[in-house]
């Protein structure tokens, strides 16, 4: 499973071995605005093939950010599953 937690300047994806709990991987990046940041968004959540857990989902949270716009994006943009809290505004 993967993790991605988006503020409007920055982006954290963290990646966990659900079969045993370990981490398989962190990072963290700058991001630009509008399009742009949504193309390194999606590049990160690419990224994840290489790692060894290999998540097929990723939760999507954030602070300052439209959450819901970009769950859609990410959506259209990777083929893993896009998941949010059920009131991401909160």
């Amino acid at each position: 499973t993967a993790l991605l937690f988006v503020e409007p300047a920055t982006a954290t994806l963290a990646v966990v071995d659900t079969a045993d709990g370990v981490g398989a991987g962190i990072r963290r990046q700058p991001l630009a605005r509008g399009d742009a940041g949504i193309a390194q968004l999606a590049a990160m959540m690419s990224g994840t093939a290489s790692t060894r857990a290999c998540p097929d989902e990723v939760f999507l949270v954030g602070s300052g950010v439209d959450i819901p716009s970009i769950r859609q994006a990410l959506e259209a943009a990777t083929p893993l599953a896009v998941t949010v809290p059920e009131e991401p505004e909160r």
